[in-house]
């Protein structure tokens, strides 16, 4: 029988789609108070408010929009962010900027409006939506990857700061989804660049993964469980075969690590 989360209350930055989405109807099916926060601030479904995480006197506006409608804070959920292709020479230093700050440092911006009303109710839950992208660098995403492993080291130092205040902190690095992830995805590989072919053979297997992996509800399924934990666990990949291929990237000989990503995106 699932617990209930009645009482449990809900910021999810990035939760008008994928992954946020999908964690908001489950959080709210099992009880809780949910608020979703995007760049429009706009859901049929779910109360929303307008954050730019880009943007710190948005993130503030937003933050405090949300927790009036919610009353409190029980649960901050980061699932903002979006992916870029190119190869490192290709892609321009402003692009590379913007992917930081939406998937990283607005993260930052987001914590520090939040976790004081975490730290003054004394526990909380802190859940991040990383990337298997993260652990294993992938050829012609650096700066996603760059970005996702900026993130989790954020969540993970901050799981030791936050430890002594009673709150909680998840990172969850997920392997290929199907979601809008793959459609939104930015490229920055000029036709003319030597790196053409081999960028464009690269992103079409990363595509046909992602279309072909599993919904983004399944994974919702998974960490709405984690809410009711006492102590969830600081890092969380899935699915399965995911977590095997970054403990087997971790301890190999790095020259074969690379060897083996190369080899699966040709």
């Amino acid at each position: 029988m699932a617990v209930s989360l009645s009482g449990r209350r809900a910021l999810i930055i990035g939760g008008t789609s994928g992954i946020g989405l999908a964690c908001a109807k489950s959080l709210r099916e099992r009880g809780a108070a949910v608020v979703v926060a995007s760049r429009r601030g706009i859901c049929d479904c779910l109360p929303a408010v307008a954050m730019d995480v880009t943007n710190p006197a948005s993130v503030a506006m937003g933050v405090a929009e949300a927790l009036a409608k919610l009353g409190g804070l029980d649960l901050l959920m980061y699932c903002a962010g979006y992916g870029l292709c190119g190869a490192v020479e290709d892609t321009a230093l402003d692009e590379a900027d913007a992917m930081m700050q939406a998937n990283a440092h607005g993260f930052l911006a987001v914590c520090q409006c939040t976790l004081p009303h975490l730290r003054a109710a004394g526990r909380g839950w802190v859940c991040v939506i990383g990337s298997a992208g993260g652990a294993i660098p992938l050829p012609f995403q650096s700066h996603y990857s760059a970005s996702k492993a900026a993130l989790a080291a954020y969540c993970q130092s901050l799981a030791m700061e936050l430890q002594s205040f009673g709150i909680a902190v998840t990172l969850v690095e997920p392997g290929d989804l199907s979601t809008g992830f793959t459609a939104a995805r930015r490229a920055s590989c000029p036709p003319e660049s030597p790196y053409a072919p081999a960028c464009q053979k690269a992103v079409d297997i990363m595509t046909a993964d992602e279309l072909g992996g599993p919904t983004p509800d399944k994974l919702a399924a998974k960490l709405t469980k984690l809410v009711a934990r006492k102590r969830p666990p600081v890092r969380v990949i899935w699915p399965a075969k995911y977590r095997l291929m970054v403990v087997l990237f971790a301890l190999l000989p790095r020259r074969w690590g690379l060897a083996l990503v190369a080899k699966t995106y040709k």
